[in-house]
């Protein structure tokens, strides 16, 4: 999964890269990337300041076969699906499994109220 290529620092966000070819997404939100994104990537006080010049650009993608490519784009369409259904229930997608079962009593609290 070789990069698209040097990204412009003016035009890097944080998640998602706007220049970035969409088919590294799954490799960018993999934790051999965030290892790497975390160990070379700036600070601004706890928070990750991720730079094209510094992370992306300096990342060392790899070269997966034609088989290891469709198992990413699977992976990477569980994710995506999983991502949807957090985001249908208002949850932050980096919330623990602890805080979104919380949420959910909460909503099965209400639930019940409801019925009663």
């Amino acid at each position: 999964m070789r990069g698209g290529g040097p990204l412009r620092p003016h035009f890097v966000a944080c998640y998602p890269l706007c220049g970035a070819h969409p088919r590294n997404a799954p490799a960018r939100q993999s934790n051999v990337h965030n290892a790497w994104m975390r160990t070379v990537c700036g600070r601004i006080k706890s928070d990750y300041r991720y730079s094209a010049s510094v992370v992306y650009n300096n990342f060392p993608w790899c070269n997966p076969t034609k088989e290891q490519k469709e198992t990413i784009e699977d992976a990477a369409h569980g994710i995506l699906d999983a991502r949807a259904v957090m985001a249908a229930y208002g949850f932050n997608t980096k919330m623990t499994e602890s805080e979104c079962v919380a949420e959910l009593f909460k909503m099965y609290e209400e639930l019940t109220k409801k019925s009663n």
